[in-house]
C-alpha cells in the first residue's frame, strides 16, 4: 500500500491478534508508531492490549495503558476491557478495579471480564459477586450472560458466596436452562456438599449432554456417593449419550476410591473399546485405580503402554510403588524420570521421600531432599524427620526440626513424637512432650500422642493433665472408620 492510515494499520494489528500471531501484532504496532503521525485509535489499543495479555507482557501493557491515557482513549470500553483482562491475568486486582470503576457505562464484556477476574483471583471475600450481579441487573442496557453466571458460580463455596442467590438470578434472567450454567450449578451444589440440589438442577435439563452427566458423576464421587455415581453412569449409557474421556476418567476415579477392582477392569475394557485407553489422562487414572486396588502389575502395564507420560503419570507410578513397599523400584523410576528431562513436582518428591522413609534409605533420602527443585513443604520435612528418627538419629532429627520454618513445626514435632513412641525412645520423646503440653495445641491426634507417650513412661499424672486439657478445650479425637463390600453392596 502506498498510503497507510490508522484504519489500515489497525486492521493489520487486529488481524494478527485474532489469528494468534501476537508477536507480529506488537511488531506492527511498533512500526505504526514510527511511520504514522496520526497515531492509534481505541480499537488499535484494544488489540495491542489483548496481545500483551496473551503473551504475559504486563510491563508493555502498562506502557500502552499510559499511552492510551495521554491520547484520551483509556475511557473507551474496548480499551478498558483490555486493561481489566491484562491486570486480572497478572493478579493486579486493585489496578483492574480502578479501571473498572472509571468506566462510565460498563458493557457486557466489561462485566464479564471483571467478574470472572475476581473469581480467578479468589477475591470473593472483598467483592460479593451476588451483589455485583444484582446491581448489574438494575441497568436496563446491560444483561447478565451465561459466561458471567458460570464464572460467578465457580466462586461459590460451602462457607462463602451464596450460590442460591446466583441460581435465583439465573432463573430470573431465563438462563437457568443454559447448558453452561446448568453444569456450573451442578458443580456448585456438589462443591457445597448439597448433592440433592445438584440432582434437582440436573433433572431440570431436557436434553442432557455429556458435560452435565460428567458434572453430576463427579459431584457424587466428591461427596462420598460413589455407588450413586456409578448408577448415574449406567443411566447415562442407557440414555444413549456418547461418553468421552472425562466420563471414563471420572468413573475410574470412583472405582479407585471404592477399591472396586472388577468394576474398574470393566471400565478399562470399555475405554479400550472406545479407543480412549491410550490417552494420558485416562492412563493416569487407570494407574491410580489399579494401584489403590492392590494390582501393581496392571499399573505397571498401563504405565509401560502409555505413548506419552506427564509428570502426573510418573508420579502416580512412583507413588504406587512406594505405597506397596517397592522403594528400590520407585527410586529407579524416579531417576529414570529425571533422565527423561521432566522435573519432579512437589507430590513426586513426597512420594519418593516416603518410599525412602519406609525402606530406611537415609543416604538416598537426604540426597534427594537436598537436590529438590521446589520449595520443601512441611510434609517433605516430615518425611525427613521420619527417615532420620526411624534410623535412630534422634538428635539429628531434632536439630533438623529446629532449623525448619516455625509454621512447619507442629507436624514435624508430631512426626518426631510418633517415631519416639514406635522406637521406645522415651527420653527424647518426654523432653519434647513436656515442651509441647503447655502450648495451645488444638490437634486431637497430637494430644492423644502426648498422652500415649506419658502413659508408656508411667507418668499418669501427666496423662490426666493432657486429657483434662482436651476436655476443657472441647477437643475430641475423630473416630476411625472402615467399610466392607458384601453382596455387591459397599
Amino acid at each position: 500500500m502506498s498510503f497507510r492510515n490508522t484504519v489500515s494499520w489497525t486492521t493489520l494489528i487486529s488481524g494478527y491478534n485474532q489469528q494468534g500471531s501476537h508477536f507480529q501484532a506488537l511488531q506492527a504496532f511498533a512500526l505504526m508508531h514510527k511511520q504514522l503521525e496520526a497515531g492509534p485509535n481505541h480499537i488499535t489499543y484494544a488489540s495491542v492490549l489483548s496481545s500483551c495479555t496473551k503473551l504475559g507482557f504486563i510491563g508493555l501493557g502498562m506502557q500502552v495503558h499510559s499511552q492510551s491515557i495521554k491520547q484520551g482513549f483509556h475511557g473507551y470500553n474496548p480499551v478498558a476491557n483490555g486493561l481489566i483482562s491484562l491486570y486480572m491475568g497478572d493478579y493486579r486486582v486493585s489496578d483492574a478495579c480502578r479501571v473498572f470503576a472509571k468506566i462510565l457505562e460498563p458493557d457486557d464484556v466489561s462485566w464479564d471480564s471483571f467478574l470472572s477476574g475476581l473469581v480467578q483471583n479468589s477475591c470473593t471475600d472483598n467483592y460479593t459477586l451476588s451483589q455485583l450481579l444484582a446491581s448489574r441487573m438494575m441497568s436496563p442496557s446491560i444483561h447478565v450472560t451465561s459466561f458471567t453466571l458460570s464464572s460467578s458460580l465457580r466462586a461459590c463455596t460451602e462457607d462463602g458466596l451464596d450460590g442460591r442467590t446466583i441460581h435465583g438470578i439465573a432463573v430470573k434472567t431465563g438462563l437457568d436452562l443454559n447448558p453452561f450454567v446448568v453444569c456450573a450449578l451442578i458443580s456448585m451444589y456438589s462443591r457445597c456438599k448439597d448433592i440433592e440440589d445438584a440432582f434437582k438442577a440436573f433433572h431440570v435439563i431436557v436434553d442432557k449432554d455429556v458435560a452435565s452427566w460428567n458434572a453430576l458423576m463427579e459431584g457424587c464421587g466428591e461427596n462420598g456417593r460413589g455407588g450413586q455415581g456409578l448408577n448415574v453412569f449406567v443411566c447415562m449409557m442407557e440414555s444413549g449419550v456418547k461418553v468421552d474421556e472425562i466420563t471414563m476418567t471420572v468413573v475410574v476415579g470412583i472405582c479407585s476410591n471404592l477399591a472396586m477392582l472388577e468394576h474398574g477392569r470393566q471400565i478399562h475394557a470399555l475405554a479400550t473399546k472406545l479407543d480412549l485407553d491410550g490417552r494420558m489422562r485416562m492412563g493416569n487414572s487407570l494407574i491410580n485405580m489399579y494401584t489403590k486396588c492392590g494390582n501393581l502389575d496392571e499399573s505397571l502395564k498401563v504405565f509401560s503402554e502409555m505413548k506419552e507420560r506427564s509428570v502426573v503419570s510418573w508420579t502416580a507410578m512412583i507413588g504406587g510403588l512406594a505405597h506397596h513397599g517397592h522403594a528400590t523400584e520407585a527410586l529407579a523410576l524416579f531417576y529414570e524420570m529425571q533422565k527423561s528431562g521432566l522435573d519432579p513436582n512437589s507430590i513426586t518428591y513426597l512420594c519418593i521421600l516416603t518410599a525412602c522413609g519406609h525402606a530406611g534409605l537415609l543416604e538416598e533420602g537426604q540426597c534427594i531432599f537436598k537436590s529438590m527443585v521446589v520449595e520443601p513443604t512441611s510434609e517433605h520435612r516430615a518425611c525427613m524427620v521420619h527417615l532420620l528418627a526411624g534410623g535412630g538419629s534422634f538428635k539429628e532429627a531434632e536439630e533438623f526440626i529446629r532449623r525448619a520454618p516455625v509454621s512447619h513445626m507442629p507436624l514435624l514435632w508430631q512426626t518426631f513424637l510418633t517415631a519416639c513412641k514406635n522406637h521406645s525412645e522415651l527420653e527424647s520423646g518426654l523432653h519434647i512432650a513436656e515442651m509441647m503440653v503447655d502450648t495451645r495445641m488444638e490437634d486431637p491426634s497430637t494430644l492423644v500422642l502426648l498422652s500415649n507417650i506419658f502413659a508408656v513412661a508411667g507418668r499418669w499424672e501427666d496423662v490426666r493433665r493432657v486429657r483434662e486439657i482436651m476436655k476443657k478445650r472441647g477437643i475430641k479425637k475423630q473416630p476411625g472408620c472402615s467399610w466392607i463390600k458384601a453382596h455387591n453392596q459397599g
